[in-house]
C-alpha cells in the first residue's frame, strides 16, 4: 500500500515551495543590486572616440575632475573640457560640453613689436647729398604697412637736385618679427633736374627690430620712371634705413 508523497508530507511540500520562493527572491535581489550599482556611475565620452567609466567630482571652467569608477580611493584625474564631447551621469542625464573658442593670438606679439609707428632716415642717401626721411604705420594685424617718403637735395642747386615724395605699400607675409621681410609697390612723384618726374617701383626689403625700439632696414626698389624732359627711363634706389619704433 503506497501513499503519494504530496499527501504524505503536505506541510513539507509547502516548506519546500516557500524555500524555493525565498531563494528566487534573494537571487533577484542580488542581481538587482548589481544592476543598480552598474548604473550608479558616470561615463565620459572623449573626442578621440574613447570613453571612461568614472565618478565625476567637479566640472570647472576649463577642467573636469574625476576618479576612476573602480578605483574611487585612487588618484584624482583632470581633463580639459575641450577634449570631452559629453558626460552621461548615473541617473541617465546627459551633459554636452560646450565648444571652447580659443582666443586669437593677435595680441601675443612682444610689446616692442606692437609699436605700430616707424620713423626712419636713409643713411645711404646722405652719401649722395640727399636727405630721405620715411614714416611708416603698421596695421593692427602686422601684415601691412603704409610708408610716406620725402627725399630732398638741400645741398645742391635745382639743376642737379631732386625733390620727391612717395608712398610705399609694404606687405609683410610673415607678420612682425625681430627680423621681418616685406615687399610691395611704391610710387614717386616730384622734380628731378628741374624736370617733373614720376616712377612706379617694386620694393623688396628686410627690417631688424630691436627690443629697445631701434630699427634697421635695407630696401631695394626697381622700376620704370618717367622724366618729362627725356621720356621713360629706368629708375631704382637702395636704402639703408635707421630709426625707431614708437
Amino acid at each position: 500500500f503506497i501513499i503519494p508523497l504530496k499527501h504524505y508530507v503536505p506541510y513539507g511540500d509547502i516548506k519546500i515551495h516557500t524555500m524555493l520562493k525565498l531563494k528566487y527572491i534573494l537571487i533577484v535581489a542580488f542581481i538587482s543590486s548589481f544592476s543598480i550599482k552598474a548604473f550608479t556611475q558616470d561615463i565620459i565620452f572623449f573626442k578621440d572616440g574613447t570613453k571612461d567609466t568614472v565618478k565625476v567630482l567637479e566640472i570647472g571652467l576649463e577642467l573636469i575632475s574625476y576618479k576612476k569608477f573602480n578605483r574611487q580611493n585612487g588618484p584624482l584625474y583632470k581633463v580639459e573640457k575641450e577634449k570631452v564631447i559629453l558626460i552621461e551621469y548615473e541617473d541617465g542625464t546627459i551633459e554636452q560640453m560646450p565648444v571652447v573658442k580659443k582666443e586669437k593670438k593677435e595680441n601675443s606679439l612682444p610689446t616692442f613689436l606692437k609699436k605700430r609707428n616707424i620713423l626712419t632716415l636713409n643713411t645711404f642717401a646722405l652719401f649722395i647729398t640727399n636727405v630721405h626721411i620715411g614714416y611708416e604705420n603698421i596695421s593692427a594685424s602686422g601684415n601691412f604697412g603704409i610708408k610716406l617718403n620725402v627725399s630732398l637735395s638741400p645741398f645742391l642747386g635745382l639743376e642737379d637736385g631732386l625733390a620727391l615724395i612717395g608712398t610705399d605699400f609694404n606687405f609683410y607675409p610673415f607678420g612682425q618679427k625681430s627680423v621681418s621681410y616685406f615687399l610691395g609697390p611704391s610710387f614717386r612723384i616730384g622734380a628731378f633736374d628741374e624736370e617733373a618726374f614720376t616712377a612706379l617701383v617694386f620694393n623688396n626689403g628686410f627690417a631688424y627690430n630691436a627690443k629697445s625700439g631701434f630699427y634697421l632696414g635695407g630696401q631695394l626698389g626697381i622700376g620704370p620712371g618717367l622724366h618729362l624732359g627725356e621720356g621713360p627711363i629706368p629708375y631704382g634706389y637702395f636704402m639703408l634705413n635707421i630709426g625707431g619704433r614708437f
